[in-house]
């Protein structure tokens, strides 16, 4: 994802005092503004920019203003993630596009992590997954996600340990990965699956987008190297590049998919280059 030049009107608050001293850390580590702590009034502070706030919940990232919609976290525990989990659901276009089948589980490179949704679900499947996010706040919210997942799996939760098992982390660009010679040490093997889902083209409906794209949309922009991350990801010859895309959009680059898989609102592209095979 690439950085957009609103973050500027970004600051970080704590939601009490006592946790001062931790927003005071990561805005020196992030290079933003500490705002005071009465800043984290929603209705009242700076209409237009955005706050994010350390608190007893963990980080999260609130748009300032009156009718803006609530903080956005990651939440692997509860949330949507927990409910879904919970009652043991699954996405079936997203597991059918990447190639999730009876002895089949392929090792995923997620290039664009976001919040961590689709890879919780496919690490959930039983898939090792390694997420690349190369946009330091958006990377923030999911250390810090996974940090409150792992604490909850340490009291007890051996499912959701099972699935943070399968999941790494890393804070880098996905294009230098891809374009480096040979794999970093500690990547283990080359990817099966490379998963894309890259920012969606912004709508030309009124209706408010959720708080998760707006979100997106501040921080990043519109992924305008969407198409190379496409090019780049089909050199690498995995078995198959997977692009999320909304129902009705354009192919990346023009690029005509080998087949679809198709939901109620979003689309998934499957780039095959050769058969996944069971283990």
């Amino acid at each position: 994802m690439q950085t957009n030049e609103s973050t500027a009107r970004l600051y970080v608050v704590a939601s009490e005092p006592v946790f001062v001293s931790q927003a005071h850390e990561l805005a020196e580590r992030l290079g933003l503004p500490l705002g005071a702590f009465e800043q984290q009034d929603k209705r009242h502070g700076d209409i237009g920019s955005w706050c994010l706030q350390v608190g007893a919940d963990g980080l999260s990232m609130q748009q300032i203003g009156p009718g803006a919609p609530g903080p956005v976290r990651v939440d692997f525990v509860g949330g949507k993630m927990g409910f879904r989990r919970q009652r043991q659901e699954a996405t079936p276009d997203l597991v059918d596009a990447v190639g999730i089948m009876p002895g089949i589980r392929p090792l995923i490179w997620d290039l664009t992590a976001g919040l961590g949704q689709d890879a919780f679900i496919l690490a959930r499947q039983g898939c090792v997954v390694r997420m690349f996010e190369r946009h330091p706040i958006v990377h923030a919210l999911l250390a810090d996600g996974f940090e409150r997942a792992r604490a909850a799996a340490a009291e007890g939760d051996e499912e959701l340990g099972a699935i943070l098992q399968r999941m790494t982390l890393l804070a880098v660009d996905s294009h230098e990965i891809l374009a480096a010679p040979a794999l970093p040490q500690g990547m283990g093997e080359k990817p099966q699956v490379i998963y894309i889902d890259t920012m969606f083209p912004e709508r030309s409906k009124s209706a408010k987008v959720k708080k998760e794209m707006q979100l997106f949309r501040h921080l990043v922009g519109n992924d305008s190297d969407a198409d190379q991350l496409l090019a780049s990801a089909l050199s690498a010859e995995p078995h198959r590049v997977v692009v999320k895309r909304p129902r009705h959009a354009p192919q990346l680059a023009g690029l005509a998919p080998s087949v679809e898989f198709k939901g109620k609102s979003v689309r998934f592209d499957v780039y095959a280059l050769r058969r996944l095979d069971p283990s």
